[in-house]
């Protein structure tokens, strides 16, 4: 998470195993936002791990309202209006 360029919080998931390819993620993330906090991005970012345990960026999308995918800025202005309100979206990942 960033406010105004500057790095100000980290979380890190669980490893998830593809399965057949394919690789699904349902962890949840409760990030403390509140409705005055409207200069915070927050960067999910998506990596691979290799067979020399090197990490591989594949992507990341960006929420906030400086974000370049207007349904990323939707929910990120749903979140900030409604902080008591779980939001769930699922976003495609740009490669960087």
């Amino acid at each position: 998470m960033f406010s105004d360029g500057r790095f100000i919080l980290k979380r890190k998931t669980k490893v998830v195993r593809s399965s057949g390819g394919q690789v699904q993620w349902g962890e949840s993330m409760l990030l403390p936002i509140t409705n005055q906090d409207h200069n915070l991005q927050l960067a999910v970012k998506l990596y691979s791990r290799g067979s020399i345990r090197r990490k591989h960026l594949l992507g990341q999308v960006l929420l906030g309202f400086e974000s370049p995918s207007p349904e990323a800025m939707e929910q990120w202005k749903d979140s900030i209006s409604h902080p008591e309100k779980i939001v769930t979206a699922w976003h495609r990942v740009r490669h960087s």
